[in-house]
């Protein structure tokens, strides 16, 4: 106490000082203790060592080592930088001139009123080499657009590298946390389950009154929806994570993790044929394969007929007496292109790969999704029917409560409590009922809509 005092009485002084002047007051120095400043074990281990080991796991490094290997999302933005890249080459090569090889056959066939046919006919064969000389620099500009536009995509792909890793590392923690609370709510559950089943045994010898016993099952039922919410939750970590990694949730397990061939189906549903974003997704696939067919054919020679019929005369009298019937057949075969097909056939091909990309990541989404929405499904019902046991026995306790109260053995105050824990154990119900609801809607609408009807595996009547 006397050193408290001491300490006090020397701040107000010092405080009464600096309100008079502060010209003469001397600041001492304080010197940073030598201890602090080297990297010993203090500053490595609680600074730049201890933050690390969360992420210094096997698992987890094996995991966004999956992720980089499958992610559509960073394959997409891989295709993109080589789309890019081949645009900008074929930009390059539009400065460059072009040869083809040009063969053309014409015959000319007229009838000049009564008199007999004449036919002229002339074949030609030869080099044509075009070349734009870029006077206004147009050329320069479009291939400096372009060059700025794959360095632009070079940072995508970075960007979308550091969302996957960041995102793989964010839901791994979360999943591991979910899944330790899952456990432990498990054995609170099983603990609330032996404290009822203690309770109910005394009960029977007349150890503990009904009220007592009433509390212990409603712990027990609320342990357990408790429970059923955490599997909840770990289910949709585990759809979440699947999703970034582009595998099925249901091979998320610790024992190691296997490349996932997307699927389309499950149980007797056919997605490909009830969800309309996965059938737009199938037809912009077939589309780009189509159109890679078409560019790939530009290699060959291209062959023109053109035909002409038409009357011919010096007069506008004579005009419908000649007739000229007039036919050209022209072969073209590209010899030098520097390069041109050969950047448009790599664009079709990468815009093609993008368009099956997409539709795998779609799938394996929709996969995953209506998984979950199943999960999710039978989670909210056992739930519902915890919150409606709870509820049950809130019901039951206030009757009890209110025998007690009319015959004097508790007060108000414990009649009025009961009678609140009924509001809120009804408010839970309520909202337990509205989850359940939802996942009800959240299946019909991840199977597509109608097909939820013929869904074997689906909703029964009861539900």
């Amino acid at each position: 106490m006397k050193k408290i005092v001491l300490i006090t009485t020397t701040f107000l002084i010092s405080t009464s000082c600096v309100l008079h002047s502060t010209q003469d007051l001397a600041i001492e120095k304080r010197v940073i203790p030598e201890q602090f400043l080297k990297n010993d074990d203090v500053m490595s281990h609680s600074v730049e060592k201890f933050w690390k080991s969360p992420f210094e796991n096997a698992e987890l490094e094996k995991i966004v080592n999956l992720a980089l290997k499958n992610n559509y999302s960073l394959q997409i933005a891989l295709q993109h930088l080589q789309k890019s890249e081949a645009t900008f080459k074929k930009t390059n090569s539009d400065r460059l001139p072009d040869l083809d090889l040009e063969t053309s056959s014409q015959v000319t066939r007229s009838k000049i009123a009564d008199s007999l046919d004449t036919r002229d006919s002339s074949n030609s064969m030869g080099l044509a080499l075009s070349w734009e000389l870029d006077l206004w620099g147009r050329l320069k500009h479009l291939s400096a657009s372009e060059n700025l536009e794959f360095k632009a995509t070079e940072q995508d792909v970075q960007a979308t590298y550091l969302l996957v890793v960041s995102s793989v590392i964010e839901n791994y923690l979360d999943l591991s946390t979910a899944q330790q609370e899952q456990k432990l709510l498990s054995q609170i559950e099983d603990s609330r389950k032996d404290e009822y089943t203690v309770n109910h045994e005394l009960y029977k010898t007349g150890g503990v009154e009904l009220s007592a016993l009433n509390i212990a099952k409603s712990n027990y039922k609320k342990a357990q929806y408790e429970r059923s919410q955490s599997n909840k939750n770990v289910s949709n970590l585990k759809s979440s994570l699947a999703i970034i990694l582009g595998i099925n949730a249901d091979q998320l397990e610790e024992a190691g993790l296997v490349k996932y061939k997307s699927s389309v189906k499950i149980g007797n549903v056919d997605l490909m044929k009830t969800r309309p974003d996965l059938i737009a997704a199938e037809q912009r696939v077939l589309a780009s394969i189509e159109k890679t067919k078409a560019v790939k054919l530009e290699r060959l020679p291209s062959l023109n007929v053109n035909l002409g019929y038409g009357f011919a005369a010096s007069s506008v009298s004579d005009m419908y007496k000649n007739t000229v019937f007039n036919s050209l057949i022209g072969l073209n075969l590209p010899i030098f292109r520097a390069g041109e097909i050969t950047q448009n056939i790599n664009i079709a091909k990468s815009d093609q790969e993008i368009r099956t990309l997409e539709f795998l990541e779609l799938s394996n989404k929709v996969v995953n999704e209506v998984s979950a929405s199943y999960k999710n499904l039978e989670s909210e019902k056992e739930s519902l029917k915890f919150a409606q046991e709870k509820l049950q026995v809130a019901k039951d306790t206030l009757d009890i409560d209110m025998q007690l109260y009319n015959a004097g053995r508790i007060k108000y105050l414990a009649f009025l409590e009961s009678k609140l824990k009924l509001l809120e154990e009804q408010n839970l119900y309520n909202s337990a009922n509205n989850l359940y609801l939802q996942s009800i809607l959240n299946v019909y609408r991840s199977i597509g809509g109608m097909a939820f009807q013929h869904n074997k595996k689906g909703i029964s009547n009861e539900s």
